[in-house]
C-alpha cells in the first residue's frame, strides 16, 4: 500500500464518522425547525448588510476585525489521519508517514482554503460597506490571513504535541500576539514584503513538517482527542433529544460537587410524594451545569438575536426559541422520570399532573418573560414591555398545560 491509498482510506473513514454525528443529530425536525430557517433569515440579513439596512455594523473598526481574523485563524485545527494501531504498523515505515503527513497538511490547506472563502464571504458587506476597504485590499488582507491561518495551525500542532502543558499555552499566547502584530503590520507595510515573509516561513514549516517523524504516539493521541472533542460536542448539544447520560456528565471531582444545595437543604416545608418528586427536579437541574447552561445559552442567545435582528425576523426568531426551550423542558423532564433512582424507592400515590404542570411553568416562566420582554420593548418601545408581560405569562400557562398532558400520556403508555 502507496501513501496515497493509505491517506485515500483514511480520508474515506475520516468522512464516514462524520456522517455517522450527522444521521445521530440531525433529523428533520432539525431541517424543519432550526437549519432552514436560519438560512432564510441569514439569507435575508445577508442581502441588509449590502443595502446597509443595520446600523450596528457601524460600530466595528478595523481592529475589531483583524482581532476576529485572528480568533478564526486560532480555533482552526487539522488531522493527522493517524490511528492507534499505527504504532505497530507505521513505525518502522517513515516513507509511508512522510506521504502522510505530506498528504494530511495538503488536505487541510484545501479544506481551510474553501471555509475560508466561504467566511471572507459572509464577511464582505462588512469589510466593504461598513469598514471600507477596497476590494484589493480586502483580497491582500485575505490572502495573508489564509497564509497565517496554514502556519499558525501547523505550529499549534508542533507545540502541542513537543511541549508541555504551561509551555504550550505561553507558546500559545505569544503566537496569537505574533499573528495580530503581522496583522496589523500588513497595514502600514509593503503587502508584497509582507508577503514574500510569510510564504518563506510556510515554506520551511511544510519541509520541516514532512521530514520530521517523531513523537508518533503524541500525534496519534493528538487525533483521538480531537474526534472525542466533537463527539462530545454534538452529543452534549442533542443531549435533550436523546443522549446518553454520560456524553454531558464530566469526570472532575470537583466539578461534580454541587454548587448549590450542598446539603440537601429542603425547599418546601411538608414531606409529600409531590413536593419529593418537585424537589428532585429542581435540585438536579441546578446541580446539573450542563443542563442549566444549555438553558441559559439558548436563553440569551436568543435575547441577542432579537436585538440584532431588523423587525419583521424577530417574532419568527421568537416562535423558534420557545420551541427549542419547550423540547428541552420536555427533554428533562423525560430524563427525570426515566432516571433508576426513581425505580429504588416505593412512593405513595403521587399526582403526577400536578407536578408536571407546576415544574413545567417553573422552567418554562423565566426563559418566555425575558426573550418577550426583549421582543416587546425592540417592537413596541415602553407599551411594548407591558403587552408582552401578559402574552409570556399566557403563554407560559398554555404551554405548560399542553406539556405536561403530552409527558402524562407517555408516561402511562
Amino acid at each position: 500500500m502507496t501513501g496515497f491509498e493509505l491517506f485515500q482510506k483514511r480520508l474515506n473513514q475520516h468522512y464516514r464518522f462524520y456522517k455517522r454525528l450527522k444521521t445521530v443529530t440531525v433529523d428533520w425536525t432539525v431541517w424543519v425547525y432550526i437549519i432552514i430557517p436560519f438560512f432564510i433569515v441569514g439569507a435575508s440579513v445577508y442581502i441588509d448588510l449590502w443595502n446597509e439596512v443595520p446600523t450596528w455594523p457601524k460600530l466595528l473598526t478595523i481592529n475589531h476585525l483583524l482581532m476576529f481574523f485572528v480568533l478564526y485563524i486560532f480555533t482552526s485545527q487539522y488531522y493527522s489521519f493517524l490511528y492507534p494501531a499505527d504504532v505497530l504498523y507505521l513505525w518502522q515505515k517513515r516513507r509511508l508517514i512522510q506521504t502522510l503527513s505530506k498528504m494530511s497538511i495538503v488536505y487541510m490547506a484545501l479544506v481551510q482554503l474553501l471555509k475560508m472563502s466561504l467566511f471572507l464571504a459572509i464577511l464582505s458587506p462588512l469589510v466593504i460597506k461598513y469598514l471600507g476597504l477596497s476590494l484589493q485590499a480586502f483580497f491582500e488582507l485575505s490572502v495573508l490571513v489564509y497564509l497565517l491561518l496554514i502556519i499558525m495551525v501547523i505550529l499549534k500542532r508542533k507545540a502541542k504535541v513537543g511541549l508541555s502543558k504551561w509551555k504550550f499555552r505561553f507558546t500559545f499566547f505569544t503566537l496569537i500576539s505574533i499573528t495580530y502584530m503581522m496583522l496589523y503590520i500588513n497595514l502600514w507595510l509593503n503587502f508584497w514584503i509582507v508577503l514574500g515573509f510569510v510564504s518563506s516561513v510556510m515554506v520551511s514549516l511544510f519541509i520541516i513538517m514532512i521530514s520530521k517523524c517523531k513523537n508518533l504516539e503524541r500525534e496519534i493521541s493528538l487525533d483521538v482527542d480531537q474526534r472525542n472533542k466533537v463527539s462530545q460536542l454534538v452529543l452534549m448539544q442533542a443531549a435533550h433529544i436523546g443522549a446518553p447520560d454520560w456524553m454531558t456528565q464530566s469526570n472532575s471531582l470537583s466539578s461534580s460537587r454541587p454548587w448549590i444545595y450542598r446539603k440537601s437543604q429542603k425547599i418546601y416545608p411538608g414531606y409529600t410524594p409531590e413536593n419529593a418528586y418537585q424537589e428532585l427536579i429542581i435540585k438536579t437541574f441546578l446541580r446539573r451545569r450542563n443542563w442549566m447552561f444549555m438553558y441559559l445559552q439558548f436563553t440569551f442567545v436568543g435575547v441577542g438575536l432579537l436585538i440584532l435582528f431588523p423587525s419583521w425576523y424577530k417574532v419568527l426568531i421568537y416562535f423558534i426559541l420557545i420551541f427549542i426551550i419547550v423540547q428541552l423542558a420536555r427533554s428533562y423532564w423525560n430524563q427525570i422520570m426515566s432516571a433508576q433512582f426513581l425505580d429504588l424507592f416505593k412512593w405513595r400515590v403521587v399526582n403526577l399532573s400536578n407536578v408536571s404542570q407546576k415544574m413545567f411553568k417553573l422552567f418554562l416562566l423565566p426563559s418566555f418573560l425575558i426573550l418577550s420582554l426583549i421582543l416587546g420593548y425592540t417592537l413596541f418601545s415602553f407599551m411594548g414591555i407591558i403587552v408582552m408581560i401578559v402574552v409570556g405569562l399566557a403563554l407560559t400557562r398554555i404551554t405548560a398545560n399542553l406539556l405536561s398532558q403530552k409527558v402524562i400520556i407517555e408516561l402511562e403508555r
